[in-house]
């Protein structure tokens, strides 16, 4: 399964001077309702890439642009 690396998502928020998760919702233009149920998941089945690239769009700065390996992994299902 593919899901999220929330460690690197929290550091990647500070980094980015987003001190809050509704402060990248805001970025990503959702609600922090709607992006804190996607991060929830244990994986990213039914998100679509589209808010997958928005959310590496607003994580990435000038100098660093994300690539879909910084944010999501690969994990064998047990």
């Amino acid at each position: 399964m593919l899901r999220f690396k929330h460690n690197e998502m929290r550091r990647l928020l500070e980094l980015r001077g987003l001190k809050r998760q509704s402060d990248l919702a805001r970025a990503v233009g959702m609600s922090p309702q709607q992006l804190n149920e996607i991060l929830r998941r244990d994986d990213i089945a039914g998100v679509t890439l589209g808010t997958v690239d928005k959310i590496c769009e607003a994580l990435s700065s000038p100098s660093a642009r994300l690539r879909l390996d910084d944010l999501v992994e690969y994990v064998p299902d047990p």
